[in-house]
């Protein structure tokens, strides 16, 4: 049983998503290397000693962002291929309905993969946790695309080995285009995406 009552959980919960939104709207801005704890506390609207009850420092929040983005992933798929309710979907389809989804999420989240992606030097868990998201999202996207392969494990593998070709294109935007840029990319690289990820599914599949 919760040593806190409802009203004192509801006010945690509140505080907590403060902090999280706070650190993603000043990772828009600035890398994560630059941000303090006293930034985020006054973005947030709370305190250090709110911070300090809920995380070690900033690395231990920028895990939390991270896990609560790889949670929301595993939901949206689950939920993608739930609404999909059997069916399976040609290649060309799949992409065109899959990679903008890919390509929205990724510059929603930019400030977050950024810092995530340089931590990664002195911490290995944002990398393993990632590659944990993509084997997961893949298998799950196994069930819903039409399988030119050989073995259910074979097609796992070029999803995913097609998944990881697009976010290497996706991840130059981390570190070469500044931050504060519009959150989008042109129809054309878009489109551009969406041929990367066909082509590698198709040459993995033959």
């Amino acid at each position: 049983m919760s040593e806190l009552s409802p009203p004192q959980q509801q006010r945690s919960r509140k505080t907590l998503s403060a902090i999280s939104q706070a650190t993603k709207r000043l990772l828009e801005k600035h890398t994560f290397a630059e941000l303090t704890i006293e930034q985020i506390v006054k973005e947030a609207g709370t305190s250090i000693g709110s911070f300090y009850a809920r995380f070690k420092g900033k690395r231990a929040l920028l895990h939390h962002l991270h896990e609560e983005y790889a949670q929301a992933s595993r939901t949206d798929v689950q939920n993608f291929v739930a609404l999909m309710d059997g069916r399976t979907l040609d290649l060309d389809t799949f992409a065109d309905i899959w990679i903008p989804e890919v390509v929205q999420s990724h510059f929603a989240n930019r400030g977050i993969f950024r810092a995530a992606m340089i931590e990664t030097f002195d911490d290995p868990q944002f990398a393993i946790r990632a590659g944990k998201l993509l084997r997961h999202v893949s298998t799950k996207l196994a069930r819903i695309v039409a399988d030119p392969s050989r073995s259910r494990d074979d097609h796992v593998h070029n999803i995913e080995q097609s998944m990881r070709a697009v976010m290497a294109v996706l991840d130059q935007d981390l570190l070469y285009v500044r931050q504060g840029n519009p959150r989008k990319l042109s129809a054309n690289k878009v489109e551009r995406l969406k041929r990367i990820f066909i082509a590698s599914m198709s040459s993995a599949s033959t």
